[in-house]
């Protein structure tokens, strides 16, 4: 799997994410929305020129928001998820980061140094110090 980097201004963007910002069943697994706001960064997982997942970077000035983390569902439980995560980490390091995430992705943010601050129906919100 390769990652690439992206965002709404990048050539092919919307060809590539375009069938994945608005389908009933990814807005329901992330739980909203995923929108393309200008400056969030797009991390693209990719294999034979297939989208495996994908998932989003804010930066908020004195903090970072993960966002948008989706793996499609015949490549769950293959790695996506956290290869996704640790990019985004790799490329954030030593900033202060937050996420709200679903029970399955919350494992892999207590692994990687993430706390709870709160929960609230089927997510929680997690934060790292940088």
């Amino acid at each position: 799997m390769t990652i690439r980097r992206m965002t709404n201004q990048s050539r092919g963007f919307y060809s590539l994410m375009g069938p994945y910002l608005s389908r009933r069943e990814i807005v329901a697994d992330v739980g909203g929305p995923i929108w393309d706001d200008d400056g969030k960064v797009w991390y693209v997982g990719m294999a034979h020129g297939m989208v495996l997942g994908f998932a989003a970077a804010a930066d908020r000035g004195s903090w970072v928001q993960l966002q948008s983390a989706y793996t499609l569902p015949a490549w769950r439980r293959h790695g996506v998820y956290r290869r996704l995560l640790d990019a985004r980490l790799e490329d954030y390091a030593g900033r202060a980061i937050r996420a709200t995430c679903t029970t399955a992705s919350l494992p892999a943010l207590l692994a990687r140094g993430f706390t709870v601050t709160s929960t609230r129906g089927a997510f929680t919100r997690v934060a790292r110090d940088g």
